[in-house]
């Protein structure tokens, strides 16, 4: 019935003249080919078109006139998709067309390439979610095809080993220009851009640019009256439909399409690997997941839920169906064998097949002949002249006048005049001073048999982008302290990453610029969140610098994903949400903007060494979280002139290469916090530690004369290993007591059992009491413990017993310790005795203090800094020494280091604490150490181990840390 009804239709009048001016179309069905064009006989700006249809096929045939309808509705909306699409981007178009004009003087004409393939196989390649399988599946024959890539697709393909032979890009956005720039391509490889694309996509290419133009927008009437002109090539709102019809100029067949899902396979986007993971990446970074993300973002268009060529649900839009219908529609009439090899998505009504099936497995018998089998001319093009009078316009353009009044009027709403100015100046200057004539300037494509078979060059920088959000996710849980998402350790996104050249050619890469050309983009404050990832954003970078950048990033997540939660890198330099720094804010510097964009790649490749291949290396920690501290505080002034550290990193492999350098200020518990677990030796004026991995050096030097003479300047610095137990569930606890078993007991403050510590650091709560306690020791005859309750109760346990006895006080208990059948205790009101069963004497009133040891009767009792009942940090100077049986008090007087809060001694060497010095003193043969850790409360020898914990009550473990001490203490 469509057919009569055509049929009669064509029969009652002549509509040749309607048909070939482009106002009438008829299309027929049940196929109804040419409905793709339909849309070109729509105005948008007229409103909905009238729909007639025809009374008896509307009764007669339902279903097709439906199918007609929704194919006229599908045109309404790419008519106004295209009217959106001109009115939006038409004055970049034109901007970037006439910054473009001296490379499209001096390139090929695309025309002399016509059916320069014919018969010969291609494969176009769109970025859908499917194309990394694709590449895996292309690998035996991709010899036999020309490979002609959309530009999103690029770097996919590269990451997947194999170079296109041609890239077509459409889109003239600086963001799609990301694509392109910054690849490393050999000659095999050209450029067909539309003549509107940003200017900075051409750098990869060199002169291997032929370009062509989707339609007669602006400027091309103007330079079409000059002489200038450059074929149309078919497109509909995506790149992959200009590359199909690319491959149909041409001449191949057949054509095979891969990476074109027009869908949401798996719920992506796009594949992975392409530029669009750095945008990914932010959106991780600041704490969302990459699965939700996506799935946002499809839920901002309107979708509609489908079945995949692969049988499983699919989402897609009314976009991507557009698409769709327009490579079903461009392949029915383009008499050629079309084939889908994509395996997924929405793009039925191509013929699907086996790639192998269709082109065979392994190289071709004998490579093609390139140079003279004239598939792309060698010859100059020059099939177009430019007339005079362009050279001499372009400098005349006014704005009163047409063109340029007239560009100015259509494109209002999209023009930058700016830019436009600009364009032409260069443009009109550019030519007139090199006179560019294609034929002085194009040498022709270099595609050689030899130049075909050549291996890929995939770059370093290139597989930076494939697993970068799920690498930003692993490295943000490691410096959080929490385990990493499963969606990014368990991601197929790790298993795309080309197999690396080099072990760290982007910092190698990035050590040779000296200079990185960062420039501070934030204009705000940078937070030290997650190890300033925030400045993957914060700098604008140039292209390539920054896919190196990511490269690390990348790196080093690849390295913490390998590595357990809990034994990697942790920050700790970030102040509590609800405990504001008292450090000045951080101010951005441009003029510095380079020297902490160096320190931010050097604190990311450190992470990753620090997590990857140095677990056990304490040090790479160390320098891990000084790096951290610096990248804070590089702007700020120091609070005093000696406090600051100096970070040094040089290529081991390149001699007489500048280092990158640069000098940090740090706050004196900024500085701690980075050197915990350090020892430091005999005095000297320059702390030093310095690492090498991957044939780079990194050096830090500490400038410490102005803090803490007595502690920080050392002869070395040996970074010591640890385990942080209350950052992996045991709860912070104030107390810290030895064990009769050789074990440490430790007591949260206000709950109601203590928890018994290992020599390898397991921890296990003991036996509670009956009411919430401060603190516990224990001793020969049982257990003794002092509550949180108000009036405070002494309780005591049998060692062999669960039944409590207890005693009511009127003090506050600060700490115990076992004395023959009883516990003397420091209390608000001086120290006290108790022996279960009897009432507790008062031995001597003293203010309130700390029992740093026993020694015999004799109890060494350090002052507590307390104002109005709070702890404070102050370096007190004198203590007293309590006798027992008599309760006489003398003072005595305090090393440098201020009051000590234990003194115990294990395997011959004896440790100190020393909170308000922030360390650990440890002797032995007449020598001795400084441990550095932020305020030390107790410390408690574990066989070879030593447990402490903090006035904030952290808990830590050094295990096996006896042999380390031995070996600097008796050398």
């Amino acid at each position: 019935p469509f057919a009569a009804s055509a049929a009669a239709l064509l029969a009652r009048r002549d509509w040749t003249p309607l048909v070939a001016s482009g106002r009438l179309s008829v299309i027929v069905g049940p196929k109804f080919s040419g409905a793709g064009d339909v849309w070109r006989l729509i105005d948008a700006r007229k409103g909905a078109p009238l729909v007639v249809p025809h009374a008896v096929l509307e009764r007669v045939r339902p279903d097709a006139v439906g199918v007609a309808r929704r194919i006229f509705e599908r045109a309404s909306f790419d008519a106004s998709a295209n009217a959106e699409a001109r009115e939006t981007l038409g004055g970049r178009y034109l901007v970037n067309t006439l910054r473009n004009l001296r490379r499209i003087l001096a390139g090929p004409d695309l025309r002399t390439w016509t059916d320069s393939r014919k018969g010969q196989p291609a494969v176009v390649c769109g970025a859908g979610p499917s194309l990394n399988r694709n590449m895996r599946e292309l690998g035996p024959s991709r010899d036999r095809v020309t490979l002609i890539a959309a530009d999103t697709a690029l770097r996919p393909i590269l990451e997947a080993g194999f170079e296109p032979d041609f890239v077509v890009a459409l889109d003239p956005s600086p963001l799609n220009a990301r694509h392109l720039s910054g690849v490393s391509l050999s000659a095999r490889t050209w450029l067909v851009s539309e003549a509107a694309i940003d200017p900075s996509a051409f750098d990869s290419f060199g002169d291997r640019v032929a370009f062509f133009r989707v339609g007669d927008n602006d400027p091309w009437p103007w330079l079409g009256e000059h002489g200038v002109d450059v074929p149309i090539l078919a497109a509909w709102g995506s790149v992959l439909t200009s590359a199909f019809a690319f491959a149909e100029w041409l001449g191949c067949d057949p054509i095979g399409l891969m990476g074109a899902d027009l869908a949401y396979t798996a719920g992506q986007p796009y594949c992975r690997g392409t530029t669009f993971e750095v945008d990914w990446a932010r959106v991780v970074l600041e704490g969302q997941t990459l699965p939700s993300f996506w799935d946002r973002q499809a839920a901002r268009r309107a979708t509609e839920h489908l079945t995949g060529l692969d049988g499983a649900p699919v989402v897609s839009a009314p976009h991507l169906i557009a698409f769709r219908d327009w490579l079903v529609d461009r392949a029915a009439k383009s008499g050629r064998r079309v084939v889908n090899f994509t395996g997924a998505g929405i793009l039925a009504g191509i013929e699907p097949a086996e790639l192998t099936n269709i082109f065979g497995v392994g190289p071709v018998s004998s490579a093609p002949d390139f140079e003279n089998s004239g598939h792309i001319s060698q010859a100059p093009a020059t099939s177009y002249t430019v007339r005079p009078s362009l050279f001499n316009t372009l400098a005349d353009l006014r704005d009163d006048q047409p063109p340029l009044s007239d560009w100015i009027a259509n494109y209002a709403r999209s023009l930058d005049r700016a830019m436009l100015d600009m364009a032409l100046a260069e443009v009109a200057s550019g030519i007139a001073e090199t006179n560019v004539r294609p034929s002085d300037s194009y040498a022709g494509p270099n595609f050689s048999a030899g130049a075909r078979d050549a291996g890929p060059k995939v770059p370093a920088h290139v597989r930076a982008l494939v697993a970068l959000p799920e690498a930003v996710a692993v490295i943000r849980a490691a410096r959080d302290g929490v385990a990493p998402p499963s969606w990014a350790t368990d991601s197929t996104a790790w298993d795309l990453r080309a197999t690396p050249q080099e072990p760290s050619a982007p910092l190698h890469a990035l050590l040779q610029t000296t200079r990185l050309g960062a420039v501070d983009a934030s204009g705000g404050q940078i937070p030290p969140v997650s190890g300033h990832l925030h400045l993957l954003y914060d700098f604008e970078w140039p292209q390539p610098t920054l896919e190196n950048v990511t490269a690390l990033v990348v790196e080093a997540g690849a390295r913490l994903r390998a590595t357990p939660p809990g034994s990697s890198v942790r920050q700790r330099l970030r102040p509590p949400a609800s405990a504001p720094t008292t450090e000045p804010p951080l101010v951005i510097s441009p003029r510095r903007a380079d020297r902490r964009a160096q320190m931010f790649v050097t604190s990311v490749w450190a992470t990753g060494i620090a997590a990857g291949e140095a677990t056990a290396d304490a040090a790479w920690r160390t320098i891990a979280d000084t790096l951290d501290a610096a990248n804070v505080a590089l702007d700020q002034r120091p609070p005093a002139p000696d406090d600051r550290v100096r970070i040094t990193l040089t290529d081991e492999d390149s001699r007489g290469m500048r280092a990158w350098r640069a000098v940090a200020p740090l706050t004196h518990a900024r500085l701690v916090e980075t050197l915990r677990a350090t020892l430091l030796g005999v005095p000297s004026t320059r702390p030093h530690l310095g690492r090498s991995a991957d044939g780079i050096r990194l050096d830090l030097e500490w400038h410490t004369r102005g803090v803490d003479r007595d502690i920080l300047h050392r002869e070395f610095i040996a970074a010591v290993p640890y385990r942080v137990l209350t950052d992996e569930g045991l709860p912070r606890c104030l107390i810290a007591t030895a064990a009769p078993d050789g074990t440490a007991i430790v007591t949260p403050r206000g709950q109601e059992a203590s928890f018994r510590v290992h020599e390898d650091g397991r921890f296990e709560r003991l036996t509670a009491w009956p009411a919430p306690i401060a603190g516990e020791t224990h001793g020969p005859p049982g257990d003794v413990a002092w509550t949180f309750t108000t009036p405070g109760r002494l309780l005591f346990r049998l060692a062999s017993s669960t039944a409590v006895s207890g005693i009511d006080v009127t003090f506050q208990v600060y700490t115990a310790a076992w004395h023959d059948d009883g516990v003397v205790l420091t209390t608000s009101d001086g120290v006290w005795s108790w022996e279960p069963g009897r009432p507790v004497q008062q031995l001597a009133a003293i203010p309130p203090g700390v029992i740093v040891a026993v020694s015999g009767d004799v109890l060494e009792v350090d002052p507590l800094p307390l104002v109005s009942g709070r702890l404070v940090r102050e370096r007190l100077a004198v203590g007293w020494n309590v006798d027992v049986q008599t309760g006489s008090v003398t003072e005595r007087h305090l090393s440098p280091f201020g009051q000590a809060w234990s003194d115990t001694r294990g395997a011959e060497i004896r440790a100190v604490t020393h909170p308000d010095a922030d360390a650990i003193r440890l002797s032995a043969s007449r020598r001795d150490l400084c441990l550095l850790w932020p305020s030390p409360r107790a410390a408690v020898w574990v066989g070879e181990s030593l447990v402490i914990n903090t006035t904030q009550g952290e808990v830590a473990c050094f295990p096996g840390i006896v042999p380390m001490l031995e070996r600097y203490l008796r050398s």
